[in-house]
């Protein structure tokens, strides 16, 4: 009786609430919100959703604040106003943007960043064994993406030709949406299950192993060459951390960390001769050839692409150093770079797959500059756990987080991860581990900015609420923009128009493709004869986006349909000073200036478009033209 009755009396230990949902939430759940109803089927929800997981963690805190807990102390590292002052840089940004409401998301995306590590650091910080539960929580996650993209593959590979393989391959997305961001989300899963076959016992580290052997062969058989590259160098960059750590530290047991290196070892050789024969049984072996022929060939196409995208983006940048061109507006601002440097190939990339120079081009040096120096002090931070912490479990996660942070930054000078909210919780997270390992909770705790933290939640929730209400606005656009694209399928144009005025508000003005939305309802009322209502659809949409050469070819038609040659000339003009080679508007500048007569200007504009593509309407035209200059003139006649 006395014993249960002492059992009883004894405080029961408090489970970490916070943490869990932490983890579950953005680990487990965010993966998995999908949404065929959207243009992007994850863009907009998860942003949505991580919204809305940032408020309750903030109601979570509040209730735990009440319970006695400590304070933000760890605010006061310099990481954390850095990444403030780059959240503050990408906002004034928008003062230099063309179209403002394009860099919405990016903002929100950022400033929910920013709001995640600090809460995460939180949590880390108070919960000394976060290592264990974050390990356990992707390694729960990386059974179920893996397990979805091998099924996709064996779902859509066998049987395809050749030509149709590379399509093949790219509908392989898992949970991303994207092939090579999903290959990205399962590089960024490798530290966490490298630190579970390390440290974990019995069937977690059994789970452990099969997660690397699962991850390892879908990063195989994706074949995303940016990826496999980041992947060699986070294998290379821990072995040589751990090697040095191993030297510096003393660690014992050398026999049992050469059995797992060996197990590690192991493992790869079987990955790598299964995704082998994976990839010859399915006969994408020709594909694999050419990524492995091409990963370091300057001169093809791939390669030459991006390159060519690169080098207008630094032309862009020059340009526009100090602030950017905006967030969210690179894409628009660097359509008339173009012609420098990919002549008669149209390029319609949405973003310039590098996100230093993305963030260059968009904000600015300083922007790019606090951006590095986040990833600089969190380096730092990593090198002083290196020399004061005596802990080996902490030691290598913390190795093993840096050195995923370091394939992250060479996956971000190939693609675009700084867009993918996935990827983005991924590295906060890994930022937050490193954090909540460095940081030492001060022995005595001041209560004095304790009458401010009320203040501090309640601006929390009112961002965040904001954060929520904006991303569903974005959902609920893309959902009706999505309806709009299927009622043009059916050539519904009034139920269209209908449903991109839905799509239509301040904060969203461009659709995911990069087309405006008012360009979508000026083209259904081109084909409802609703000439007037098509002039100004057009006019407004060039507006939101005033290098896009559609826009303009399309109002120069609409010119000239109103009888205003004059304009329609001028508007061809624009488009082609944008995209010179571009055949429609070459061919439209012929035509308005045949309406005028003036038949030389019609007939060398014709001269210009590609000779080996020109279709049959143009040869036809030529012929027309042709024949009314060569018409001999009769001098005689005044």
């Amino acid at each position: 009786m006395s014993k249960k009755i002492l059992k009883s009396a004894q405080p029961k230990k408090s489970r970490p609430m916070d943490m869990y949902f932490l983890l579950v939430s953005t680990i487990i759940v965010l993966p998995l919100i999908f949404s065929s109803n959207t243009v992007d089927p994850v863009l907009t929800p998860r942003l949505l959703f991580l919204g809305i997981t940032m408020l309750v963690l903030t109601i979570i805190f509040i209730r735990k604040r009440t319970k006695g807990k400590s304070l933000f102390d760890f605010l006061k590292l310099i990481v954390f106003p850095v990444f403030f002052l780059f959240f503050l840089l990408s906002v004034f940004s928008l003062t230099q943007a063309v179209n403002p409401a394009e860099g919405l998301f990016d903002i929100v995306k950022t400033l929910l960043s920013f709001g995640l590590l600090i809460f995460a650091s939180r949590i880390f910080i108070q919960n000394q064994n976060f290592i264990s539960l974050l390990v356990k929580s992707v390694l729960i996650s990386s059974l179920i993406a893996t397990s979805i993209g091998l099924f996709q593959y064996f779902d859509n590979i066998p049987g395809n030709s050749k030509e149709e393989l590379l399509d093949a391959l790219y509908s392989i997305n898992g949970l991303m949406a994207h092939k090579n961001q999903f290959a990205i989300s399962l590089l960024l899963m490798l530290p966490f299950a490298l630190f579970g076959v390390f440290s974990f016992k019995k069937w977690w580290r059994g789970i452990s192993i099969y997660s690397i052997f699962m991850l390892l062969v879908n990063i195989a058989i994706l074949q995303t060459r940016s990826v496999w590259l980041s992947t060699m160098v986070f294998f290379v960059g821990f072995s040589v951390l751990w090697a040095i750590i191993s030297i510096k530290k003393k660690i014992n047991n050398n026999s049992d960390l050469l059995k797992k290196g060996l197990v590690i070892s192991a493992i790869v050789i079987v990955v790598l001769s299964g995704s082998f024969l994976i990839i010859q049984k399915s006969g994408t072996l020709i594909l694999l050839k050419y990524q492995i022929s091409t990963m370091f060939d300057f001169k093809s196409d791939n390669n030459q692409g991006r390159l060519k995208m690169w080098e207008s983006t630094m032309q862009l940048s020059k340009d526009n150093p100090i602030f950017g061109v905006g967030a969210g507006n690179w894409k628009i601002s660097v359509l008339p770079y173009y012609n420098i440097n990919h002549g008669a190939k149209y390029q319609n990339w949405r973003r310039p797959h590098n996100d230093f120079l993305w963030i260059l081009s968009e904000k600015g040096i300083f922007a790019l500059f606090f951006y590095l120096l986040v990833f600089l002090i969190i380096a730092i931070y990593y090198f002083k756990i290196l020399f004061t912490e005596i802990d080996k479990e902490k030691l290598l996660f913390a190795t093993l987080m840096i050195s995923g942070i370091g394939s992250y930054l060479i996956i971000a000078f190939f693609t675009f991860p700084l867009e993918r909210i996935n990827q983005q919780i991924y590295i906060t997270l890994m930022m937050a581990g490193i954090i909540g390992i460095y940081y030492e909770i001060p022995a005595k705790k001041s209560l004095k900015k304790d009458k401010y933290l009320f203040s501090y939640y309640a601006l929390a929730i009112i961002v965040f609420a904001i954060s929520i209400y904006f991303a569903g606005i974005m959902v609920r656009s893309e959902v009706f923009v999505k309806k709009a694209y299927e009622a043009k399928e059916v050539n519904d144009w009034k139920k269209a128009i209908e449903y991109a005025d839905e799509a239509i508000t301040p904060f969203t003005t461009v659709d995911a493709f990069s087309i405006p939305i008012h360009l979508f309802k000026g083209m259904a009322n081109v084909q409802l004869k609703n000439n007037n209502q098509a002039y100004k659809d057009l006019q407004t949409a060039l507006g939101y986006f005033p290098t896009q050469v559609f826009i303009l070819n399309n109002l120069a038609s609409m010119s000239a349909m109103m009888g205003d040659n004059e304009k329609a000339i001028s508007y061809i003009k624009q488009s082609l000073s944008i995209y010179p080679y571009y055949e429609t508007g070459l061919f439209n500048l012929s035509k308005a200036y045949f309406k005028n007569k003036e038949f030389t200007k019609a007939y060398i504009a014709l001269l210009s478009c590609n000779q080996d593509s020109r279709n049959k309407r143009y040869d036809d035209y030529l012929i027309k033209i042709t024949k009314i200059i060569d018409e001999p003139t009769d001098l005689s006649k005044p």
